[in-house]
């Protein structure tokens, strides 16, 4: 693994949200796998855990539960320490390891493990060992997340891969520069002439080239510069952990398990025709992946077994559903209703959104009372509909109690992710107790958040400056001084604490 994977740069930091270990169990669970959604003590192990971003996050999400995660970057490892260590977390260990060198002893008995993007990296007798290693590890109810390239939205890279591995073998430098030169150079020499031969036959790859040239250097050397890089088909993924033991429960993103249901009538109709003549899932996956052109797949494996109804049942006791739209839940499926190729406005889903309408319902009761009605297979389905369709959510508590009592709380974490990582433009998480799971926040969100901590615009308008953030406009310009900042936070802030903070506050943030 030493001699093939690239250690002289750090992996970008990320977050995966699809690891949540909550998450995980809840589509297990819709899937048929009986799961205990409601335990708070659980082992979680991260393999390939990076700079520990993510693994932290859910550590701090989850008090109770005990934390894992291994790298073979010492760099990597220093980092995620060093955050655990600045945030105040006790219940996250870090090993320093190739994934050949781990002992069954290293680590406990797990209820989850993650392997996110790594696998896509490893020589294949590393991937096999890693396999089995977590096979040899998990629980019997346990479950696998992995993330990892896959056929065929990887094709157009794949045509140019040795080629810059070769270019790059030539320069000198760091990983990231040579990475960059290589792709640069090669998008060069194929121009911008479409009568190339090469560009009318293969005309998806200097656009893929230009976006290679807009990622961070750092993750392009991981990327492409890794001469052990496979990327699998999702047949060859479930073939190495079939022979280990375990079997694919479902895609960890809960849309992608309604695909036929969930997606616009052009897409599923060509799925739902093929499998007419096929009844092998992993036939059906493929077919999925060939019409959508998947490039990544996070999906969830586990030692799969046949459950009675009553036995899945007990799984949604002491969780609760939360409705995203309250009483407005007919307006949202109207919405969503020219965009997707089922009716959400059937009985079953009547029932389940109206049942939560006015807040919080433990889950048990809402799968309970529908079970009875419509059975326990078809009340699967629609919740993980109404999941997927992103109209109901869960947490380990309710979120419905009064916030009248709540008052602003940050945690070491939360003033970490609202003061040292405003610079990522994207939606960011911040950590929930009551939701066992982080919540994405907008960074404009961030900033009034960070404002309402402080109390001091002079600092929150120096995050602006730093960050090159465009907060409000005047008369159709951005906002250029400190006086006019001044005057402008106080109303966003204001207007923030009354329409969102609520809600956030709700989900167990900032306290």
């Amino acid at each position: 693994m030493n001699s093939t994977y690239t250690t002289d740069v750090d992996y970008p930091t990320m977050y995966f949200h699809e690891q949540t270990p909550i998450l995980m169990s809840m589509i297990a669970l819709l899937s048929g796998q009986v799961q205990n959604l409601s335990a708070s003590r659980f082992t979680y192990c991260d393999f390939g855990c990076g700079k520990g971003l993510t693994l932290n996050l859910l550590a701090a999400c989850n008090p109770d539960g005990e934390f894992y995660g291994v790298d073979i970057n010492p760099s990597h490892i220093a980092s995620a320490k060093e955050l655990a260590e600045r945030t105040g977390l006790t219940n996250v260990t870090f090993i320093e390891a190739s994934f050949d060198d781990l002992k069954p002893e290293d680590l406990p008995e797990l209820d989850y493990a993650a392997v996110t993007g790594i696998y896509s990296w490893l020589p294949t007798g590393t991937r096999t060992h890693l396999v089995s290693y977590i096979e040899n590890r998990l629980k019997s109810s346990g479950l696998c997340f992995i993330h990892y390239l896959s056929m065929p939205g990887m094709s157009t890279t794949l045509v140019t891969t040795a080629l810059t591995q070769l270019l790059a073998s030539q320069y000198e430098g760091s990983s990231p520069e040579r990475a960059v030169r290589a792709v640069r150079e090669l998008d060069n020499a194929l121009g911008s002439n479409p009568k190339l031969a090469f560009n009318q036959a293969m005309p998806h790859v200097r656009p893929n080239l230009a976006r290679h040239l807009q990622m961070d250097p750092n993750y392009l050397a991981h990327d492409i510069l890794n001469r052990s890089q496979e990327v699998m088909w999702f047949h060859q993924v479930a073939r190495d952990f079939s022979a280990s033991g375990m079997d694919f429960i479902g895609h960890a993103r809960a849309s992608m398990n309604v695909f036929g249901d969930l997606y616009q009538p052009a897409l599923t109709a060509p799925y739902h025709k093929f499998c007419e003549g096929h009844e092998d899932l992993i036939l059906r996956e493929e077919i999925l992946g060939l019409l959508l052109n998947l490039s990544v797949r996070m999906d969830i494996f586990g030692k799969k077994k046949n459950y009675k109804e009553e036995e899945i049942g007990g799984g949604f006791s002491n969780v609760y559903f939360h409705n995203l739209f309250g009483e407005d839940h007919v307006e949202a499926r109207k919405q969503l209703k020219s965009q997707i190729s089922m009716d959400l406005f059937q009985p079953i889903y009547d029932d389940i959104l109206e049942g939560v309408a006015r807040g919080d319902v433990e889950a048990g009761k809402i799968y309970g009372g529908c079970a009875q009605k419509y059975g326990g297979a078809k009340t699967r389905l629609a919740l993980m509909h109404l999941i997927g369709g992103k109209l109901i959510t869960f947490g380990r508590h309710s979120i419905s109690a009064s916030t009248a009592e709540r008052t602003l709380n940050p945690s070491q974490f939360d003033r970490f992710m609202l003061f040292d990582k405003m610079d990522n433009p994207r939606a960011a998480p911040l950590p929930s107790k009551v939701m066992g799971a982080c919540v994405q926040l907008s960074r404009m969100e961030r900033i009034l958040l960070a404002a309402l901590i402080t109390d001091d615009a002079r600092e929150i308008y120096a995050l602006v400056v730093k960050h090159k953030i465009t907060i409000g406009k005047r008369g159709g310009r951005a906002i250029g001084s400190y006086d006019e900042f001044a005057s402008v936070l106080p109303i966003l802030v204001e207007s923030f604490r009354e329409h969102r903070l609520p809600e956030l506050l709700q989900r167990g943030l900032l306290n």
